[in-house]
């Protein structure tokens, strides 16, 4: 998840709404030196429901929660056949800057061949989950979305950045309440004697264990990976680094990879 300003969403961007996932379906940008805002429109939570707009300062940040990316790997051997084994020895490199891919060594170098380019495209999903919606005692991680995917859970703000299974997210709230009622504990005067007490209350609603409104909210995390072979001539035009969210979401659009719109919470 990533903090967007206001001023750079796009359609087709999922914000953290509470505990919806919403999908902006239209953003407005009034240029006005003297107010300008931002107009952004969600798609409906229902079919015969309006969308939702809300007007929000330039630089006011939202919470997106679909991070798209774009990355080039290029594949390439010796023209000499350099051999391992009895079979000919690929080498590639994983690039994210256009630039980078366009001048890579490996173009102009006359002992080497270039035998593909490979686009990658990903995203990166999280999705509030409940407690009662974790795999079970004992019980696996889901398969992951696709052949390349991955999944796995995390606490926002609160690491470690991948907890595996089910059983990792209870055993790390369990740490971190143990935290709260351990450290967190009041003190106060009995007799002229300083006495420590259990701290009361869930971790999550204490303002030394958590910082902002999603602090200890636990995300079910997905990566979707998808694999599209291309040309020099075919990457993205006029951009030299790499690409943005917003680019990146358009190049998905354009190669058919862009996902479908977010599971809404309740």
């Amino acid at each position: 998840m990533i903090l967007t300003e206001a001023q750079h969403l796009y359609p087709g961007a999922v914000v953290m709404n509470g505990r919806r996932l919403d999908t902006v379906a239209a953003v407005t940008r009034n240029r006005s030196p003297l107010k300008p805002a931002v107009l952004v429109t969600f798609e409906p939570a229902h079919p015969h429901a309006p969308g939702r707009t809300f007007r929000h300062d330039p630089e006011a940040q939202l919470l997106t929660t679909a991070v798209p990316k774009v990355a080039w790997e290029i594949r390439y051997r010796h023209r000499g056949g350099r051999h391992l084994r009895g079979r000919t020895t690929q080498l590639s490199s994983r690039l994210s800057a256009l630039y980078t891919v366009r001048d890579f060594y490996a173009h102009r170098a006359p002992h080497l061949v270039v035998d593909e380019i490979v686009e990658e495209h990903s995203v990166m999903t999280h999705t509030p989950v409940r407690l009662e919606d974790l795999p079970g005692p004992g019980e696996p991680t889901p398969a992951p979305p696709g052949e390349h995917g991955a999944r796995h859970y995390a606490l926002h703000r609160l690491g470690p950045t991948v907890l595996s299974t089910g059983d990792a997210v209870r055993d790390r709230l369990a740490e971190l309440q143990d935290v709260h009622v351990r450290g967190h504990s009041p003190v106060r005067e009995e007799r002229g004697v300083r006495v420590r007490r259990p701290a009361d209350g869930n971790f999550a609603d204490c303002g030394l264990c958590v910082s902002g409104p999603y602090g200890g909210t636990v995300f079910e995390v997905t990566i979707e990976r998808t694999y599209h072979r291309v040309t020099l001539d075919g990457l993205p035009a006029g951009w030299d680094y790499e690409l943005g969210p917003e680019m990146a979401h358009a190049r998905h659009r354009l190669l058919r990879t862009a996902p479908a719109a977010p599971h809404r919470a309740a």
